[in-house]
C-alpha cells in the first residue's frame, strides 16, 4: 500500500455491483423499504440502499479516494516544508531596512568574471558564517588598511575609501550579536546580511561570493558616488555623475521641466536622508523605461547617472541622463 500522489488516478475502492438472485434479507436495508432485487409489474430493480454499484455508494467511494489523494497531497507538502527548514536552519527571508520583504537589495546579473568552482562552494550556513565573521572585522575596522582586505576589488576601492574617509581614519559602528531571526538571502554570487551595529542600527550589507571567499562591496554599504551631493548641487556640472540614490514617484514639475508631456518626474533621496533631488527623465526613452515602480512599491534603490541642464537656475532640479543598475552594487561592466 502507498500514498497516493496528485497525479495518481486512485482504483474503485468498491468492488462493481452484481445482480443478486434472491431479494435481500430484512434489516440490510438503509433508508429504503424496496430493498435487494424486486419485481414490480414484470421488471426488475435493485434497490439503491443494498446494490453496491448504486450511486450513493459510488459517490462515497470517490469521496474516499479524494480524501487519500488530498491527504497524499498535504503529507507531501508537510515534509518538503520539513525537509526546507532543516535544510536553511530556521533562516528567515532577506528584510530590506527600507521595511519591504524583497531579494536583496542590490541584485544584479554579472558581478564578476570569474566563476566559482566547485571545491569552494558552499552552502547557505556556511556562508552565514562566513558573511558574520568578516562583517564584525568590517564594522569594527578603523583604519583604511584594516578594510582594504575584506572588501571586493581592493585596487579600486582604495582610492575611494581616501577620499571618503578624512585621513584614513575610520569610526567603527561595532555589531551586534545576530539573534535568531537572522536577515539573510543568497542570490547566485551575491549574498545581503542585515547587521546591527552598537547603535542598534539596522542596515543591509552586501558580499560578493568569489574564488577567494566573500568579499564586502563597500560602495553599496556608504552609499558612494562619484561626487558629494554638496559638490553637485553647488557645481551644477552638466555632464553626468554617477549616484546612488533612493527613487519615489512624484507630480511635480517646474523651471527647465515645466512639461509633464515631456518629462517622467521622481524625488530622488541620498543614502544618507540628507539630501534631495527632483530628477527627469524623458518620456519614451531607453531611461525611462528602464525605471518603474510597482503599485505596491513606494521607493527603490538606483544607481543613475545625472547631470543638470544648461544655465540651471535650481540646484535641486537635475536629469537622469542613464540608467546604471538597480540597487546599488554595481556591475562590473557599468561604469
Amino acid at each position: 500500500m502507498r500514498i497516493p500522489i496528485s497525479l495518481d488516478t486512485p482504483p474503485p475502492l468498491i468492488a462493481p455491483g452484481r445482480m443478486v438472485d434472491e431479494p435481500a434479507k430484512e434489516g440490510r436495508s438503509r433508508g429504503s423499504k424496496n430493498c435487494g432485487r424486486k419485481k414490480a409489474d414484470g421488471q426488475e430493480y435493485l434497490a439503491w440502499s443494498q446494490e453496491p454499484g448504486s450511486s450513493l455508494q459510488r459517490d462515497k467511494g470517490n469521496e474516499q479516494a479524494g480524501l487519500l489523494v488530498a491527504g497524499g497531497v498535504a503529507l507531501s507538502v508537510l515534509i518538503a516544508a520539513g525537509v526546507f527548514l532543516a535544510m536553511n536552519g530556521g533562516i528567515k527571508p532577506f528584510f530590506d531596512p527600507l521595511g519591504q520583504i524583497v531579494t536583496p537589495p542590490a541584485a544584479v546579473k554579472n558581478l564578476d568574471d570569474a566563476a566559482i568552482p566547485p571545491a569552494v562552494q558552499r552552502s547557505d550556513t556556511a556562508l552565514l558564517a562566513e558573511a558574520e565573521s568578516m562583517a564584525r572585522k568590517f564594522l569594527e575596522a578603523r583604519t583604511v588598511e584594516e578594510l582594504l582586505p575584506l572588501v571586493r576589488n581592493p585596487a579600486v576601492a582604495e582610492g575611494r575609501m581616501r577620499g571618503f574617509y578624512p585621513e584614513g581614519k575610520i569610526e567603527a559602528t561595532g555589531m551586534q550579536p545576530l539573534g535568531s531571526a537572522v536577515g539573510f538571502s543568497v542570490r547566485d554570487k551575491l549574498v545581503a546580511l542585515v547587521v546591527r551595529t552598537r547603535d542598534f542600527e539596522e542596515k543591509s550589507l552586501a558580499f560578493i561570493d568569489t574564488p577567494q571567499g566573500l568579499k564586502i562591496d563597500w560602495e553599496s554599504w556608504v552609499g558612494w558616488s562619484e561626487i558629494s551631493w554638496e559638490k553637485f548641487m553647488e557645481s551644477k556640472p552638466t555632464s553626468g555623475h554617477v549616484f546612488r540614490v533612493i527613487l519615489a514617484a512624484v507630480d511635480y514639475y517646474n523651471f527647465e521641466f515645466t512639461d509633464d508631456q515631456k518629462w517622467q518626474s521622481y524625488r530622488l533621496e541620498s543614502p544618507d536622508q540628507e539630501h534631495v533631488l527632483y530628477g527627469y527623465a524623458e518620456k519614451g526613452t531607453d531611461v525611462s523605461g528602464a525605471i518603474h515602480l510597482a503599485a505596491d512599491i513606494k521607493s527603490i534603490k538606483l544607481m543613475l547617472s545625472l547631470k543638470f541642464p544648461a544655465g540651471a537656475t535650481t540646484d535641486n532640479q537635475v536629469k537622469i541622463e542613464r540608467f546604471v543598475s538597480e540597487g546599488w552594487v554595481e556591475e562590473a561592466d557599468s561604469l
